[in-house]
């Protein structure tokens, strides 16, 4: 086989052709996988990003009722103590 004047003979041509046929397969199937890869990560990251909110909301709603018993704890505290001092003043007042 008698080179081309260019110093390719077509056995070259035809592995340089195979060699980018080749990488760009294997570059469209890396992309392909890389999609797919990041599709199924995102899908669990927007799972996951569900699951807290909605933690979030009973947790917010778990501190509301926390706060009403506790104003409610607070408020009965004071009544008792108010009433606990007017006993105080009548029993001093009849022991005179």
């Amino acid at each position: 086989m008698k080179p081309s004047p260019n110093g390719w003979n077509s056995n070259n041509k035809t592995s340089v052709l195979l060699t980018w046929i080749v990488a760009i397969v294997d570059s469209a199937a890396l992309m392909l996988m890389s999609f797919l890869i990041i599709r199924a990560i995102t899908a669990t990251l927007n799972r996951s990003i569900e699951s807290l909110s909605e933690i979030a909301v009973q947790v917010e709603s778990g501190a509301r009722q926390l706060a009403t018993a506790s104003q409610q704890l607070a408020d009965g505290t004071s009544q008792q103590a108010a009433t606990v001092e007017e006993t105080s003043s009548a029993l001093e007042e009849m022991s005179r």
